[in-house]
Formats: structure tokens, C-alpha cells, sequence
């Protein structure tokens, strides 16, 4: 018998905030991701697999796993995350697939990527639908 695994979005953000090293700080610089962003944006890291639009954490042994930056794509009435987005600067890829778009999108620009979206301060919106489509 096939078991189902419910998804619990904020244990796994738990253990994406967990796994925060100055080694993954320093990645984040080269994305052009401050430290302070990193917090106010509860930005972790994951071991994770992808697949079209999705991901999913990985098992530590997985040969094809990457370590990609997490974060919460926004926050409901109870503050529990919509979705989780892992990313690479270009390329995303969401747990859920709930949320549509990433920041403000009636205030400010829209960029064409989570990287540009944190270049710019994280001023404006990315919307999903025209990511890695």
C-alpha cells in the first residue's frame, strides 16, 4: 500500500531556516541577497528535487538533489506560508503551486525573476506564470 505524506509548509520552512550557514550566506551575496533581506525575507536552504514547476525536499542520499534557496511566496490571514519557492536566481520552482506572483505586484516594477526581483531591493513583483515556462 502506497502511503500519502501530508505537506506540512511551515516544518518544512523550519528545516530550510535550520539549515542557514555562512557558506549559504555567502551564496546569497552572489545573488545579490543581503544578510539582512535573508531574515526579513525568511529566505533557508533545502535539499530538494525538481520537477517542471514543482519541488520537493530530498532525501540526504539522492544523488540528483540540489541545495537551493527556500522561501515562503507569501503569508496568510494566520501567517502560515501560501507556498514555499525555491530558486536559483533565474529559475524557481514552488512546493504548492498556490501562489501567482512574489512581492507587491501594484506597487512597482515587474521583474522577470526572483534574482532581478532581489536586485531591485525587492521593490515591485515577480509574476509566476511566465517563470520557467
Amino acid at each position: 500500500m502506497h502511503k500519502h505524506q501530508l505537506i506540512n509548509l511551515p516544518r518544512e520552512l523550519e528545516y530550510a531556516l535550520a539549515a542557514r550557514t555562512p557558506y549559504f550566506y555567502g551564496q546569497l551575496e552572489d545573488m545579490g541577497i543581503d544578510y539582512a533581506t535573508a531574515h526579513r525575507k525568511k529566505i533557508g536552504r533545502l535539499l530538494i528535487q525538481t520537477s517542471g514547476r514543482h519541488f520537493k525536499p530530498a532525501h540526504p542520499k539522492d544523488a540528483t538533489a540540489i541545495k537551493l534557496p527556500v522561501m515562503p511566496s507569501g503569508f496568510d490571514d494566520l501567517e502560515q506560508p501560501i507556498d514555499l519557492m525555491a530558486f536559483d536566481g533565474r529559475r524557481c520552482w514552488f512546493r504548492l503551486g498556490r501562489a501567482d506572483h512574489l512581492g507587491d505586484p501594484f506597487n512597482g516594477p515587474v521583474h522577470a525573476n526572483p534574482g532581478a526581483w532581489f536586485k531591485a531591493g525587492c521593490e515591485g513583483s515577480v509574476n509566476f506564470r511566465g517563470i520557467n515556462g
